[in-house]
């Protein structure tokens, strides 16, 4: 009796006696794939639940103004990959939007001013200097991924 290249499903050849065994092996040969798919798509349900995904999303109030600070944002891991998303101004205190995306990688890209660690990420204010990403009152975005 020929066979299916791919999964082995047994042929019914037009000479062959009538028998139902074929048909079966053939049945149980599915039942076998759709449990192991259905096993597979358990796990990857159970690896991205809500507390399980590859990133956390968040934002942080700014709390250090234009002064010379850290602040540090706990996220319980450290971060690979880093994007911190928020206003900046005009010059006269009104705002002008969104005007910059500011990205850390896992190699510190920008290390003057976020700096990952064990545990989330640091956001260091130097005087007068941009990317002014602690700006007292104003929100910050991020998104962090594992």
């Amino acid at each position: 009796m020929q066979q299916t290249t791919k999964y082995q499903f047994k042929l019914i050849e037009g000479s062959d006696d009538f028998s139902p065994k074929p048909l079966n092996d053939n049945v149980e040969k599915v039942e076998e794939l759709f449990q192991d798919m259905a096993e597979t798509v358990e796990a990857v349900q159970d690896a991205y639940t809500p507390d399980n995904k590859p990133y956390v999303i968040g934002s942080y109030e700014g709390t250090i103004g234009n002064a010379n600070g850290t602040r540090t944002i706990t996220l319980g891991f450290k971060p690979s990959f880093l994007i911190v998303c928020g206003n900046v101004t005009n010059g006269v205190g009104t705002s002008a939007g969104v005007s910059g995306y500011y990205v850390i990688t896992g190699g510190n890209a920008y290390s003057e001013v976020l700096t990952l660690t064990d545990t989330g990420f640091t956001i260091t204010q130097k005087e007068n200097t941009m990317p002014m990403l602690t700006y007292s009152g104003r929100t910050y975005d991020y998104i962090a991924f594992r």
